[in-house]
Formats: C-alpha cells, sequence, structure tokens
C-alpha cells in the first residue's frame, strides 16, 4: 500500500509567490516615503532648534548673530551641544548676512533629498516631492515642504533683521 505524502503543489507555491509579490509591490513605496518623509520632518526640526539657538546668540551678543566664517560651529558649546546633520546626513549651509560690518540676519540652508540648491526638477516622473530645498531666514520658513517657494521674501525678510 502506498501512503500519499500531502504537501504544496506548485500551483499553491505561485499563488503564494504572486499575492506576496503584490502586497510588497503596494507596501515598500509607501515605506521609502515615509522613511523620507521622516528625514524631511527631522531636518525642519533641527533646522526650528537652531534658529532658537541663533535667536539666544543674537540676544547675549547684542543684536548679532555669528558670522558666516564662525558659522554655526560658533554656537558650541554655550549654545548648541553639537551641530547635527540634516536628515539626509549633509552639513546645513549657514550664511550670516552683514550690515555695517556686524552680522544682523542669517541664512539656513538645507539642500533636500535630491542634494542639488536650487529648485527642484519641474518632471514629475524625475525624483520626488522630497527634492526642494528647505531654507530658514531669521527664524522663518521660506521655502519649506507643503508651502510654496517664496525665496523673494528673503531679502524682505533679512532686511527686516538689519534694520
Amino acid at each position: 500500500m502506498k501512503s500519499r505524502e500531502d504537501g504544496f503543489t506548485l500551483i499553491d507555491l505561485l499563488a503564494s509567490i504572486t499575492i506576496i509579490a503584490i502586497v510588497s509591490m503596494l507596501v515598500v513605496p509607501q515605506l521609502i516615503m515615509a522613511f523620507e518623509r521622516a528625514r524631511q520632518r527631522r531636518t525642519m526640526g533641527d533646522m526650528r532648534n537652531l534658529a532658537t539657538a541663533l535667536s539666544t546668540y543674537h540676544v547675549d551678543t547684542g543684536g548679532e548673530y555669528p558670522s558666516t566664517g564662525a558659522g554655526l560651529p560658533g554656537l558650541v558649546p554655550d549654545y548648541y551641544a553639537g551641530i547635527p546633520n540634516d536628515g539626509w546626513g549633509r552639513a546645513y549651509f549657514y550664511l550670516g548676512v552683514a550690515s555695517s560690518g556686524s552680522p544682523c540676519g542669517y541664512l539656513l540652508y538645507g539642500l533636500g533629498t535630491d542634494a542639488a540648491a536650487g529648485p527642484a526638477s519641474p518632471d514629475p516622473w524625475i525624483g520626488d516631492h522630497f527634492d526642494p530645498d528647505i531654507m530658514l531666514v531669521n527664524g522663518q520658513f521660506v521655502a519649506a515642504p507643503g508651502r510654496p517657494n517664496e525665496t523673494a521674501q528673503t531679502a524682505t525678510i533679512l532686511a527686516a533683521g538689519c534694520s
């Protein structure tokens, strides 16, 4: 008498593999977007914290910000424990804007996921909405996710800080 062995047939295995492939095609892109969104939000949070440290420095020094030469490391250790990198592991760009020789405003800049300065590619198939740069001027975001690029306001905000 032959014993019958129960097991998976080739059809069962192919159906299981197909279901797993379809589910992973739906889940993996959403997971990648969640990681990018987290990097973007971390970058914005770090920029807000740096803006707070810069404001404290501004008050303590009688209305000046660190010069471009001193940059963000000028905040360490009194105002910030250590300067972080952005969510993608790159350093922030800092520009101290001077009027009459003393820095009276600043621009803090993060490059986004594309690591390139300037606007994101106009082609929606190249890159994604995490490409745009994040720009903070005197504590105000002028270029950030979810808001139009208001770099035209940059000069106005800097001038207000220098008056």
